[in-house]
């Protein structure tokens, strides 16, 4: 019976077949299965594995990307997508920590097409289009579309693949510095973030773990970016009579003042001063005392000795300013001799012990000759309004001046102008 079709007739035996094939390359039958042995060995050495084939389908495909061509770019993710569900299928994150030659390999291979990723990021971002795509001849509409859907398509794989391979805290020797600029490039794309927000918590993770300066600097930014849109929507509660003294208007309010000197909108500061002024009114009359416009005088006149201690000098002096036009306009002989009349009570904000004090101390004192000229202004129309006020609110006022008397007295004894002001208000008194 042949035990192998060699072809040969059946009466040859397979010790002959062997020495047969040995004795035509020169080799003894012992020869010959040692060299079997060996060529088996050096085989297994370079075969390669499916992880590194699939590294090597990233490393040669990811480079296509750099180009404004659809159907390349459309093949090349269908390509990346796929290899990257293999290499999920059967790399664990363990990969990074496995020292063998083919782990290593395949390690090696995937942080330089992490690189790589990095650099085609940074050429399909936008920064790098022109301006003024009418008048440019490089670069048109079509082309903007395309570096757009391939960076949400890098930004995409890149996510996939780091959140699937690359654990938060493993990451630091597998994110290079070009990969993490990109990266933080990423998270200030707000369409981006707006579109994919898991996308950019993910992120945010790998800049926390990997420079902590970084992420303080995002988490400063969006702080100020979410502040200028609640200066925003303040301003314009503020037009709409049934919104214009409600708690929402308010946390609108305190939280647009972070970003005040970034925009430096005196507007904002104008609207912080009427509403102290306007519900201070409400708060006094007879038929509007709660403790809603109680909270709102608290908070508003905070807000308001803010502005009038900005370390800004342009909205220090227009706060000043905007303090200065109320009380002249509220508390004049026009106004005072209408029996029915209560504009008084809109200046009723500024008996405040607080906001005297800080108009009487640093106010009249300021570096700002502006400013020092319209504190100055306050006070003397002030002092001067006593019979412009009711009596209940002149002793308010003068109760509450008293914290800052001495130091109002010492500028008295400077500036002529407080001199017989302030001795014919104490007489009255």
């Amino acid at each position: 019976m042949r035990h192998r079709g060699d072809g040969r007739d059946g009466d040859t035996s397979a010790s002959s077949t062997g020495s047969s094939r040995a004795s035509s390359v020169g080799l003894s039958p012992a020869e010959n299965e040692q060299m079997d042995f060996e060529d088996m060995q050096s085989l297994q050495f370079i075969q390669m594995t499916i992880p590194q084939f699939c590294a090597l389908v990233l490393e040669k495909s990811l480079p296509l990307l750099k180009t404004n061509d659809d159907v390349m770019s459309t093949e090349a993710f269908n390509l990346l997508n796929h290899t990257l569900e293999i290499i999920v299928a059967i790399v664990t994150p363990e990969l990074w920590q496995d020292n063998t030659m083919a782990a290593r390999d395949c390690s090696e291979k995937f942080i330089e097409s992490l690189d790589v990723l990095a650099d085609l990021l940074k050429y399909h971002h936008h920064s790098n289009m022109p301006y003024d795509l009418e008048e440019s001849t490089v670069e048109g509409p079509s082309d903007l579309v395309q570096h757009r859907l391939a960076y949400i398509g890098l930004s995409v794989f890149l996510g996939k693949f780091l959140k699937l391979l690359v654990p938060t805290e493993k990451s630091r020797g597998i994110i290079s510095e070009n990969l993490l600029s990109a990266i933080n490039m990423m998270v200030y794309d707000e369409c981006l973030s707006n579109a994919l927000p898991d996308l950019q918590v993910l992120l945010l993770g790998y800049i926390k773990q990997l420079d902590e300066g970084r992420y303080n600097v995002y988490v400063s930014t969006a702080t100020i970016c979410q502040s200028l849109q609640k200066t925003c929507k303040f301003l314009t509660l503020c037009q709409e009579e049934a919104s214009r003294l409600s708690k929402d208007t308010l946390a609108m309010c305190e939280g647009a003042f972070i970003c005040l000197p970034y925009h430096r909108h005196l507007n904002y500061v104008t609207e912080i001063i009427k509403l102290c002024s306007d519900v201070s009114c409400l708060l006094h009359s007879r038929c509007s005392k709660s403790q809603h416009y109680e909270t709102l005088q608290n908070c508003y006149r905070k807000l308001v000795l803010k502005c009038l201690s900005h370390p800004v000098d342009k909205l220090r002096l227009h706060a000043y300013t905007t303090v200065l036009h109320i009380v002249q306009a509220q508390l004049s002989v026009s106004k005072a001799s209408d029996p029915s009349s209560t504009s008084c009570l809109k200046v009723k904000f500024i008996i405040n012990a607080d906001i005297l004090y800080e108009i009487v101390v640093f106010g009249l004192a300021d570096k700002d000759a502006k400013v020092a000229s319209c504190a100055t202004d306050i006070m003397c129309h002030l002092l001067k309004s006593q019979l412009l006020m009711s009596t209940e609110m002149w002793q308010a006022f003068l109760q509450s001046l008293m914290r800052g008397l001495p130091i109002l007295q010492n500028m008295a004894s400077v500036t002529s102008t407080f001199i017989w002001i302030i001795f014919r208000a104490l007489k009255r008194a």
